[in-house]
């Protein structure tokens, strides 16, 4: 069985927290990055965040499963980059259609009135 570095062996700060945060969890991972790996993974943590990054390693690990290494995991984590960004779609919707307040209820009213002017109703 493989032995996995605690996270005092590892390079910056936020790699170190993001390894601790994972630890955590109980989401053991093999750290075997290199120093620009460490580097290529810090633009995630500052991007993504360290929430988002366990939560990465949650999905995506079961219970008992052997331990991956981390140049796995910095592929996964670069993937998050590749999906879309939730959309707010409230921000930018444009209406079609201008309706006033009671609108609806007002164009019922008249039709009942225009109804029971001619006597259909």
């Amino acid at each position: 069985m493989r032995t996995i570095k605690p996270a005092t062996l590892i390079g910056s700060e936020a790699v170190r927290q993001l390894a601790d945060a994972l630890k955590c969890e109980a989401l053991p991972i093999h750290w075997n990055l290199g120093a620009g790996e460490q580097q290529d993974l810090e633009r995630p943590i500052q991007h993504h965040g360290t929430e988002q990054l366990v939560e990465v390693v949650a999905r995506r690990t079961a219970p008992g499963d052997v331990p991956k290494p981390a140049r796995y995991w910095l592929r996964a984590w670069a993937d998050l980059d590749q999906q879309a960004p939730p959309s707010n779609r409230t921000e930018n919707v444009v209406p079609t259609t201008r309706s006033t307040p009671g609108g609806h209820t007002a164009a019922l009213m008249g039709g009942l009135a225009l109804l029971t002017q001619d006597g259909g109703a």
